[in-house]
């Protein structure tokens, strides 16, 4: 497996810029300073605290301590959320079986959490399912039509099974949707 590119994928996926401007993306509102860990909302829940604590400890690379926490979120409420996160977390430690099972456990609690479908996805890409993964990806893209990182993934995998056409419309609607690497891609595979 391609670990160090889909470690690459990962973090640009889930947890890109630094932490707080990651937290600040997926949270909106919620005022959160990531050198403390403290809360300037009246009342955060465990699981939330938990999760972001987990997510602060995957930026520094300290991936079983945060697998601990957000197992522990999700015993709190088990979230879609937490089991993708807690996957991306065991994808970064090479466990990939164990992520799988985390995806289902998210897609079973949420089907509509298009993320879970991407992450599953990506697994099966460099597990060379590139059909399995084109599949994960549509359906990521069906729940949520705006999602940039499935169109790219998936146009790259159109690419390598020689379906330019196709290819080019994903990686075209990947730029159109805000993908400054889609561009470099489609200067190679459609010409510019």
């Amino acid at each position: 497996m391609k670990i160090t590119l889909l470690t690459s994928i990962l973090l640009s996926i889930s947890y890109c810029g630094n932490a707080q401007d990651t937290l600040n993306l997926r949270y909106g509102a919620m005022s959160y300073d990531a050198r403390s860990v403290s809360y300037k909302d009246s009342n955060p829940k465990e699981d939330e605290l938990l999760c972001k604590q987990a997510e602060q400890l995957m930026q520094q690379k300290k991936y079983t301590e945060a697998f601990s926490n957000f197992s522990k979120a999700i015993a709190l409420n088990p979230l879609a959320k937490y089991y993708c996160k807690r996957g991306a977390c065991l994808i970064l430690q090479n466990k990939y079986d164990e992520a799988l099972t985390d995806f289902d456990n998210a897609i079973t609690k949420d089907s509509t959490y298009s993320e879970a479908y991407l992450l599953k996805a990506t697994i099966f890409q460099f597990s060379n399912k590139t059909i399995e993964a084109i599949n994960l990806y549509s359906i990521a893209i069906t729940i949520n039509p705006n999602y940039t990182d499935a169109y790219l993934m998936r146009g790259l995998l159109y690419a390598t099974i020689k379906k330019k056409n196709q290819a080019c419309d994903d990686l075209h609607k990947a730029l159109k949707l805000g993908s400054n690497k889609a561009q470099l891609h489609i200067n190679d595979l459609c010409g510019g």
